[in-house]
This record gives C-alpha cells, sequence and structure tokens, in this order.
C-alpha cells in the first residue's frame, strides 16, 4: 500500500478513492503555489530578478527534485530543514531583540490586544471574537486529523516506517516539535513588528503595499553578511517548497 486513498478505496469503495484524491490534489496544488510564491519572494529580493523567474525556478526546481529524489531524500532533508530553520530563526531573532533593545521592549512597542493569542472568555459563536479558545481548539482537532490522517503528504511518511511503533513514534515527534516551531515563528514575527514600529522609516524600503517583503528585507539590510545565506536557506526550508 502507498497511499492513503488506496486504503480508502479498500476500506469503502473506487468512488471515495477518487473523491479524496481529487480533493487532496486541488488543495495540495493550492497549498504548493503559496509556498512556491512565498519563497519566491525571497529569491526576488535576494537576486533582484523579477518575481515570476523566481516563481518558474523554484517550481522547475521542485519539480526535479521530487521527481528524483524520492521519498528518502524528501525525509532527509526534512531532518536537515528542521535544523537550518532553527538556526535562522535563533540568529534573526537575536539579532532583531539587540536592535530593539531587548525582550522587554516588545510589550512596550506591541499593541497589547495583539498579544493574546488565545481568549478563553470567548466562544467564538456570534460573539465578534476572532480567536476563541473553543473554536480554535476544535477545528484545530479536525484540521490536524484531516492533515496527518487523510493527507498524502504526511501519510505517505507514516506508510515509510518500518513497523507501526515508528510510525505512531513519527506522528508523536511531529506533534511535539510543530508546537515549538510555530511559536518560534510568532515570536520572530512579534520582533520584528517592534522594529517597525521603533523604525518606522524602515517601511520605506519594503515595495508599496507588499508586508510579506518585511523578512527579506530585513535580512538583506541588517544582518551580518556571513549569515545571511544561512537565513534565506532557513526561509526557503520554512517555506517547505519540497514537501
Amino acid at each position: 500500500m502507498i497511499s492513503v486513498y488506496e486504503f480508502l478505496e479498500r476500506r469503502y469503495d473506487e468512488k471515495t478513492r477518487i473523491v479524496m484524491s481529487l480533493v487532496f490534489q486541488v488543495s495540495r496544488g493550492l497549498a504548493t503555489g503559496v509556498t512556491i510564491y512565498a519563497a519566491a519572494i525571497v529569491l526576488s529580493v535576494t537576486l533582484q530578478i523579477p518575481l515570476s523567474i523566481t516563481i518558474l525556478l523554484i517550481g522547475a526546481v521542485a519539480v526535479v527534485y521530487e521527481l528524483f529524489g524520492g521519498i528518502h531524500v524528501d525525509i532527509v532533508s526534512d531532518t536537515i530543514q528542521m535544523i537550518v530553520i532553527f538556526l535562522g530563526i535563533i540568529i534573526t531573532g537575536l539579532v532583531g531583540l539587540h536592535l530593539i533593545g531587548g525582550w522587554s521592549s516588545i510589550s512596550e512597542l506591541i499593541d497589547p490586544a495583539r498579544l493574546v493569542a488565545v481568549d478563553f472568555s470567548a466562544h467564538g459563536l456570534g460573539d465578534s471574537q476572532d480567536f476563541g479558545f473553543w473554536p480554535l481548539f476544535f477545528g484545530g482537532f479536525f484540521l490536524y486529523a484531516s492533515y496527518y490522517g487523510c493527507d498524502q503528504s504526511q501519510v505517505q511518511r507514516e506508510l515509510s516506517a518500518s513497523n507501526l511503533k515508528e510510525c505512531k513514534l513519527s506522528l508523536l515527534f511531529n506533534g511535539f516539535f510543530r508546537f515549538p516551531i510555530v511559536l518560534a515563528y510568532c515570536a520572530l514575527g512579534l520582533i520584528l513588528g517592534a522594529y517597525v514600529v521603533q523604525h518606522p522609516e524602515f517601511l520605506e524600503k519594503l515595495p508599496q503595499g507588499r508586508p510579506d517583503y518585511l523578512l527579506p528585507v530585513f535580512i538583506l539590510a541588517k544582518m551580518p553578511p556571513g549569515v545571511v545565506g544561512l537565513i534565506f536557506i532557513a526561509i526557503m526550508a520554512s517555506s517547505d517548497v519540497f514537501p
């Protein structure tokens, strides 16, 4: 068995396999388009070439990479990517903290409402609250149950395990390590947000109406030359162009 959709056909019928396969192809195609676009922005800023060219370049490399690499290369590269991502976040975060005057400056510069990640008093059902705990809890449960149980990009890793025990461990480690890296993303976002509040003139360096260029432009402008390459590799890895 090489896919979760093959299992669904055995468990239910061929129609179920076809429908779920189509849903995966459409949703994964849209998601991959977003990740390629994000990585293309980084290359466009770094190499000073049009965004359309970097999109085509990354798309072509991704196709060749997956076609000849296979699942083994995918798993090995994921491990390396995790290390590089954390290094990139730590280095960028430390430089950003130094520039804004430390972590305490964030609470002074950022709107306190933006520091509230989850509102336990909100139920999210008609109360005009965007981040109620229960909607996030139940929505997250079904989202990740679907992602890790029905999404071939994840299930293929589980199916490649040598036995059931390793399969369970892969899911366990994925769950535990996913949270700190997302938390690190959020922390870095707060640091950059505080820097922009402290130095509003920095926004003039960004293309008009393109806040998504903030991180790559910040790296080019403020990071030591010797680590710029490492940081951009970390951004490329975090975009997960090669899933």
